[in-house]
């Protein structure tokens, strides 16, 4: 059954790896390499289930799964309606190659009992690492479910960054994957500038584009798609482990899901940007600061790097570190090493990329004001309306999808520009819902003022367990005030936020997790937003693909 299970995986694998892999021995090590990874993957999931499945206790935790692996299929499938966006021969085998995988798949089915007798022999079928598999495997399947999500649609987007000719920075709620793809793939001698606010992103994306690339045959383009949407997986994966380690299985599978299903991460995890990579290191944070020991040898790392892929989002840590363990020492000694490396950091990156900006130069940072925004002089209707958008985007854009809005000839894009909020056009303009999608998102935005009426209860009532939920609203306050006064569109910067309203109504509900009436009411919700937020990508594609050729 493994094999079976297996085989049809390693086919689109192999089919995707011949793009990268001329040479029929190299296709054939590698497809040796991927089946047999598979079919072992396969034989230790079928045995977890058959061994421990229980239907009374492990039901809805698999219908939250295969809701994530069906919501996977319909994008894959949405992709495929677009072939002028979507190459679906970028992951078949062409008939040439048909014989070679045949062999390779039948030929596997007479050694992958070797590897298996031999796990099995030198139990090593039970050891910390398969024991951690075991123990976070719902967690491990959605995240493989959201990454076939992400991946299918970077490689459908993708058709707009194949020629580094054109340019379309700004034409997806002001993203810059042009900028990003040239900064994480391009040759040294080809680098743009790398803005101060991302003070040795450098020396973190490009090597890990290149070791990526040495899976493809150095191929950093498809690396750099992978490690985008690996990242916006593994924000998946992270927080099911912060949701379990408050409640359990099923309730974390709900709310992870409903994080990589959430607007702002189908976006940020499809067009490379920054973003999702702090959320990833930011819910990271979090789960060591969960910890009985918070030892500052691992929180000062993760908050580096956190402050090394953009400065503002460095505060953060800060304020989970303020309200979770209050030691002005402690905290003072993590904000100094953190500022001491990062400077260092700063600097190496600096010297051996000449097109790094470093923050410690006031005139580069300086020159980040020109994308401030002035609350004091604007007209205050124009200061209002600009709040109003960033505060839908908060509670209700980031994990609700709107309805596209694209512009084009009115404000001189040709090729689509999708907007949160445009103001001065003809007058300021706020994207909107109707229908279905207004319906669901007014339920949702209930759902969160219920979960701050839980809060303010707790406060009221008892003031205990309630400083990280503290930390939460907090930080989402702190991202309200910041891109009120600094940055473009509002959508950009949703995954600084998202995780931390997700994890909000999460706490605020988690004494009715383990009640199954709960548990299933979430699931049908959550296939609710999976289906609103699956029509909102099809708009997308449908706006766009009248400009692909």
């Amino acid at each position: 059954m493994a094999w079976l299970i297996a085989s049809p995986v390693t086919y689109f694998v192999f089919g995707f790896l011949k793009n990268f892999f001329e040479s029929q021995i190299s296709l054939a090590i590698w497809g040796i390499i991927w089946q047999t990874a598979f079919v072992l993957i396969a034989y230790f999931l079928l045995r977890e289930i058959f061994t421990r499945f229980k239907f009374a206790d492990h039901g809805l935790i698999a219908f939250g799964i295969l809701l994530a692996f069906g919501f996977g299929s319909a994008v894959v499938w949405l992709c495929m309606q677009f072939p002028n966006i979507f190459d679906a021969d970028l992951f078949l085998v062409p008939k040439s190659d048909l014989p070679l995988l045949i062999g390779l798949v039948l030929a596997s089915a007479l050694w992958i009992g070797f590897p298996l007798y031999w796990i099995q022999a030198r139990g090593l079928d039970s050891n910390r690492f398969v024991d951690f598999l075991r123990a976070n495997l719902p967690g491990l399947l959605l995240a493989a479910a959201f990454f076939i999500v992400y991946f299918s649609l970077a490689v459908a987007y993708s058709v707009v960054l194949r020629d580094p000719t054109q340019n379309y920075d700004d034409n997806f709620y002001d993203a810059d994957p042009t900028s990003w793809m040239n900064r994480l793939a391009a040759p040294f001698h080809q680098l743009v500038d790398m803005r101060p606010v991302h003070p040795f992103a450098f020396l973190v994306f490009r090597p890990t584009t290149w070791f990526l690339s040495l899976f493809l045959s150095g191929n950093r383009f498809y690396a750099a798609l992978m490690l985008n949407a690996g990242v916006g997986a593994l924000c998946v994966f992270l927080a099911w482990v912060l949701v379990k380690r408050w409640t359990n299985s099923t309730y974390a599978v709900l709310f992870a899901s409903l994080l990589g299903a959430g607007t702002a991460h189908l976006i940020l995890s499809t067009f490379l940007e920054t973003y999702i990579y702090s959320a990833a290191v930011l819910i990271t944070f979090l789960i060591l600061l969960q910890r009985e020991k918070k030892s500052l040898a691992v929180l000062i790392p993760v908050g580096l790097l956190t402050f090394g892929i953009t400065i503002s989002n460095f505060l953060q840590t800060c304020i989970y570190f303020l309200f979770t363990e209050p030691k002005v020492l402690k905290i003072t000694k993590y904000v100094v090493s953190v500022l001491a490396l990062g400077l260092i950091l700063a600097y190496v990156q600096a010297s051996i990329y000449p097109t790094s900006l470093p923050f410690y130069n006031l005139t580069d940072m300086l020159a980040e004001r020109r994308y401030s925004f002035n609350v004091v002089t604007s007209p205050v209707r124009q200061t209002i309306t600009r709040g109003y958008s960033i505060y839908r985007t908060i509670t209700l854009y980031s994990t609700v999808a709107p309805r596209p809005l694209a512009l084009t000839k009115q404000i001189d894009c040709k090729f689509p520009c999708f907007k949160t909020y445009k103001p001065q056009y003809p007058k300021d303009i706020i994207t909107s819902y109707s229908g279905f999608g207004s319906w669901l998102a007014r339920f949702w935005f209930l759902i969160e003022m219920i979960a701050l009426g839980l809060f303010i209860w707790k406060l009221i009532k008892s003031r205990s367990d309630i400083a990280l939920q503290s930390a939460f609203l907090v930080c989402i306050l702190f991202n309200f005030i910041l891109h009120l006064t600094y940055g473009d569109d509002p959508m950009l910067y949703s995954p600084d936020w998202t995780y931390a309203v997700i994890f909000f109504v999460a706490f605020s509900f988690k004494s009715f997790a383990d009640k199954k009436w709960f548990q299933a009411t979430g699931l049908a919700f959550l296939a609710l937003i999976m289906f609103n937020n699956w029509t909102f990508l099809r708009s997308m594609f449908q706006i766009v693909s009248p400009y692909i050729k």
